[in-house]
């Protein structure tokens, strides 16, 4: 995708410059012309996309006597012009190091299905679980999770629905998500 003025995944070479299409200004630039990312205060990965309307002097994410454009050669790059595959190679250290994609780093926690609450001024609990996934997944919900004991018995009311889904659940209840969706509940607690 990309989008004219904001950039995207599409990448232009022109000159050994690596430019991002729909966003001309931007283009791949090794990071205070560390190749191998060496864990500098200043340098957490090689490569990074910056400005390149100066030429690659301003290395935008360095600062002050840290900053460094190896004479330019941050900017320039070698690649395969014929169309075929190969690697990318950057000029800061004669063209003996290459683009290596790392993967994203992962949470432990599960991004799929999750449940936010918040205690209400009356003394019930909202609750909000999405499910991010492609598939129907269940909530099993502790009482103790939203601020509630286990020893609790509550109304569940959803929301959006505007029916009680358990008139009297005692310490836990399960909810089916659709995919892509979100169920609003409201915990009652018993007085």
């Amino acid at each position: 995708w990309y989008q004219p003025g904001i950039g995207g995944q599409l990448w232009t070479v022109a000159e050994g410059v690596i430019s991002n299409v729909g966003n001309s200004e931007h283009c791949i630039d090794v990071f205070n012309c560390d190749v191998n990312a060496t864990g500098t205060s200043y340098s957490a990965q090689s490569v990074q996309v910056c400005n390149c309307q100066d030429g690659g002097k301003s290395d935008c994410f360095a600062d002050g006597s840290h900053k460094r454009t190896c004479a330019g050669k941050n900017l320039l790059w070698k690649m395969p012009t014929d169309g075929s595959t190969g690697v990318i190679q950057t000029a800061v250290d004669a063209y003996a190091s290459c683009i290596t994609p790392e993967p994203e780093p992962r949470s432990e926690v599960n991004m799929t299905l999750q449940m936010w609450a918040k205690p209400l001024q009356d003394a019930s609990i909202g609750a909000v679980v999405f499910n991010r996934g492609t598939t129907p997944m269940t909530m099993d919900i502790a009482f103790d999770v939203v601020g509630l004991t286990n020893a609790t018995t509550a109304r569940v009311r959803d929301l959006w629905a505007q029916t009680d889904i358990a008139a009297a659940a005692h310490g836990h209840i399960s909810v089916v998500v659709a995919p892509h969706d979100t169920r609003a509940l409201r915990f009652y607690p018993a007085k």
